[in-house]
């Protein structure tokens, strides 16, 4: 397995979450979200948090084999 997954994956949740928490989620996205949010931020930190988490499972699945 590379050495620099583990790395680029605690960068995209750190980052990720960083940007949720300080930008916020907007409202139609259930009990997240929130009226003050910017949504195009919040939607990216949503977007990398996920990402951090599908890369996860893909170097967990691809190590199993």
């Amino acid at each position: 397995m590379a050495d620099w997954i583990p790395w680029v994956n605690l960068g995209l949740n750190v980052t990720g979450a960083a940007l949720m928490v300080h930008f916020g989620l907007p409202k139609p996205i259930p009990f997240l979200g929130r009226e003050d949010s910017d949504p195009i931020w919040g939607l990216l930190g949503l977007t990398l948090f996920a990402t951090s988490i599908v890369v996860r499972i893909s170097t967990i699945l691809y190590t199993a084999t």
